[in-house]
């Protein structure tokens, strides 16, 4: 991915050659789980890109931002519960109601651990 820090413009890039995110399917559904599943904003204010909240967790925004060219725009599913990330678990859990009604839940974390079922609690 090219771009410079939090700013949402630059292109994806795989084998020296540019990669249309909507013509990858996989690269989407990594992107919507970077920014559904996640607890940080970029903030632009005074001609510059700020973050609040985890670098990560930014650095995920604006890699979803730069799929649009700088229009950071996603049909986001309704916010339903979520388990922050633990050092335990190595991984937070955000589960969002689908405009159908039905239920996804977006995980984000340390791929090599393994966990328990999520369990919400209701």
């Amino acid at each position: 991915m090219t771009g410079v820090g939090y700013e949402p413009r630059g292109e994806f890039r795989l084998n020296g050659q540019a990669v249309r995110p909507a013509e990858r399917p996989e690269l989407q559904t990594c992107l919507a789980c970077g920014v559904l599943c996640n607890g940080a904003q970029l903030v632009h204010e005074d001609g510059a890109w700020r973050i609040v909240g985890d670098p990560t967790e930014a650095a995920l925004l604006a890699a979803a931002a730069r799929r649009v060219s700088g229009r950071a725009t996603w049909r986001s599913p309704c916010y339903v519960n979520e388990l922050p990330f633990d050092s335990e678990r190595k991984m937070m859990s955000v589960l969002r109601r689908d405009p159908d009604g039905g239920l996804t839940l977006y995980v984000k974390g340390a791929p090599d651990v393994a966990s328990e079922p999520v369990r919400f609690g209701f």
